[in-house]
């Protein structure tokens, strides 16, 4: 359990390191890039103690963390010195990433007082529904075992399997989805029950998360859009009632971590256009690979994000700098 917790740990601050030597622009920014941070580390860990068959070793874990978090702070280190003197000191020190944590609660707490009351009549039982259902949701995860079909016949079994072989390997099965489905949800749910102590109620608490910051992905994308910060809220707490969402946030599936990763993605879109930093691209193509690992569905959502990279790129400068645009979006993509 200690070494499980170690893991995390360095995962979280090597997740930390990257977003702060990115320099996020607000708390959205900041806990989204953060959110697929803290995945790819998971994500490359896994397939690289796969390699050495040592996936079922939670010890392994803990030093690829290690491994993962010294690399984080040497690149973090390079980039900080290619920057330009004045965003440098803008961003030296860890005080800066604690102001823009300290920013969530702030602007939640500035928004929700700057609504009329008309507003907050409408905003507050949205909200309160909302925090009782996701406790709800979270006392299930922690004290409900895996139940449904999909769980206990596909995303369990293969688990299963990759704990007892340590490897990623492909293996015969009598049910098509546990041989042909890609495997980064999987990676995901064997790292939360390996580190929790192989606490199997805890491997629902991957879609757990991942339902809260597909949440925050659709607020980040109504201001992107334009939209205020009641529409955009009412919209994402809108969002986090609908029954297909609660349901899915308290099994092993892997639809809820589709939908986290395709917002982020289209989030990144949405502000490269309105802020024409290419970090997003890459954020967005990052998120795209993610998605892609999990389930081979996600392919669908492939013409619906050409048509909206399209418009993230095309306007505003020359056909060289689309063409440079659309090569890093690529590249990103390629990353996973």
């Amino acid at each position: 359990m200690l070494l499980g917790l170690l893991s995390v740990a360095a995962n979280v601050l090597s997740a930390m390191i990257i977003v702060r030597a990115l320099a996020p622009v607000g708390p959205v920014d900041a806990l989204l890039e953060a959110s697929v941070a803290f995945a790819g580390h998971i994500l490359i860990a896994g397939f690289a103690l796969s390699a050495l068959n040592l996936l079922n070793r939670v010890e392994a874990w803990a030093v690829a963390a290690l491994v993962l978090l010294l690399v984080s702070a040497a690149l973090a280190a390079l980039l900080r010195r290619l920057r330009p003197l004045a965003e440098r000191e803008r961003t030296r020190g860890w005080a800066g990433f604690v102001r823009i944590l300290g920013a969530v609660w702030a602007q939640l707490r500035c928004g929700y007082a700057h609504l009329s009351a008309a507003e907050r009549r409408l905003i507050a039982p949205l909200l309160f529904t909302v925090a009782v259902l996701a406790a709800v949701s979270f006392d299930l995860v922690r004290n409900t075992a895996p139940h449904n079909w999909d769980s206990m016949t596909y995303h369990l079994a293969r688990m299963a399997y990759y704990l007892q072989y340590g490897n990623l390997n492909y293996f015969d099965a009598n049910y098509w989805a546990q041989v042909t489905q890609p495997k980064n949800s999987t990676v995901l749910v064997l790292y939360t029950y390996l580190v929790s102590g192989r606490n199997e109620n805890l491997t629902q608490l991957v879609q757990f998360i991942a339902y809260g910051v597909a949440i925050l992905a659709i607020y980040g994308i109504c201001r992107r859009l334009g939209r205020d910060r009641f529409s955009s809220l009412f919209a994402a707490l809108v969002f986090a009632l609908l029954t297909e969402c609660l349901m899915e946030a308290i099994t092993t599936q892997n639809d809820m971590l589709l939908t986290a990763f395709t917002g982020i993605a289209v989030y990144g879109l949405l502000a490269f256009r309105e802020r024409r930093m290419r970090r997003y691209l890459v954020l967005s193509g990052i998120s795209v690979g993610i998605c892609i690992g999990i389930k081979s569905s996600a392919l669908l959502i492939g013409p619906s994000l050409a048509v909206l990279a399209v418009y993230a790129l095309w306007p505003r400068g020359s056909l060289r700098q689309v063409t440079g645009d659309a090569s890093t979006l690529v590249l990103a993509l390629l990353a996973l």
